[in-house]
C-alpha cells in the first residue's frame, strides 16, 4: 500500500511562507502520518481487502501541495 497525503497551505500564511513550504515539500505538522494511515486502512476493510491485517507493507508520505488530496495505491501480493 502506498499513501500520499497532500495538504494545502493555510490561506492565512504569507506568500513567502507558502512558497517555502511548497519548495520544501514535506508536511511536518499534525496530523500524524500513522493516524492518517490507520483511518485509511480501516476505511478500506471489506473493500480493498477482507481485513487490514492483510496489509504487509505500507509506504506513506505527507507533503504540501496546491490542494488537499489523498492518493491511495493498493497492490496485491
Amino acid at each position: 500500500m502506498r499513501l500520499i497525503f497532500q495538504f494545502q497551505t493555510p490561506k492565512s500564511w504569507s506568500k513567502k511562507k507558502t512558497e517555502a513550504a511548497l519548495e520544501r515539500g514535506y508536511h511536518t505538522q499534525k496530523p500524524d502520518a500513522d493516524n492518517l494511515e490507520k483511518g485509511i486502512k480501516d476505511a478500506l476493510n471489506g473493500i480493498a481487502y477482507i481485513d487490514d491485517a492483510q496489509v504487509a507493507e505500507v509506504s506513506k508520505i505527507k507533503i504540501w501541495g496546491p490542494c488537499d488530496r489523498i492518493t491511495i495505491e493498493v497492490e496485491e501480493v
